[in-house]
């Protein structure tokens, strides 16, 4: 018994066979790369970002990048209180630190977070302009070295200090949802 396929038929079916073999690597490549490159909750399970979601945690990033500029300011602050000898040199630096103080109080106010954060964002605001009250008292103690001085700014930066530690401890820099497929 023979069976006669025509070469039109055969080339039908090779090419049939042949993109179908093209589609089921291409489906599974993209399906690998997918798994490989999905960010995963701390349970295992994909995390999947909507908008809204994304919004958010692009908003608390960027708050942790604000706490440590923060901390920055607080350390540069500290400096500043410590009696120096050169008030060129100190005159800079206060006017370095107030610059950066009121970059960061501006951007606090001009970022507008999704509404699930605004109470961190509620929250935020008060520490940047307490650093900047900081390191304005600062700059004052630098130009007057008085007692009153040196006092107002010390209180003014451990305000500032209660303020941020009160942002540290809020459950949204706290807790941490996302862990990268390396840490599996």
């Amino acid at each position: 018994m023979n069976i006669r396929i025509s070469r039109r038929r055969l080339r039908w079916i090779k090419r049939s066979v042949t993109s179908l073999i093209v589609v089921l690597a291409a489906t599974l490549g993209l399906f690998a790369l997918g798994r490989s490159s999905t960010l995963r909750t701390a349970e295992g399970r994909p995390l999947l970002y909507s908008p809204v979601v994304r919004a958010t945690e692009q908003y608390r990033v960027q708050v942790v990048a604000w706490v440590d500029q923060f901390k920055q300011l607080d350390h540069d602050l500290t400096g500043l209180l410590e009696p120096g000898s050169d008030l060129y040199e100190q005159s800079v630096k206060a006017n370095g630190v107030l610059d950066q103080a009121t970059q960061l109080a501006q951007a606090t106010e001009l970022t507008t977070a999704p509404a699930a954060l605004a109470e961190l964002r509620q929250m935020v605001q008060p520490v940047s302009q307490s650093y900047l009250t900081a390191a304005q008292a600062a700059a004052t103690l630098i130009n007057a070295p008085t007692p009153e001085n040196q006092q107002t700014a010390a209180q003014t930066i451990e305000q500032a200090r209660q303020a941020l530690d009160v942002v540290q401890h809020s459950r949204w820099l706290i807790t941490v949802t996302v862990t990268a497929n390396k840490e599996k």
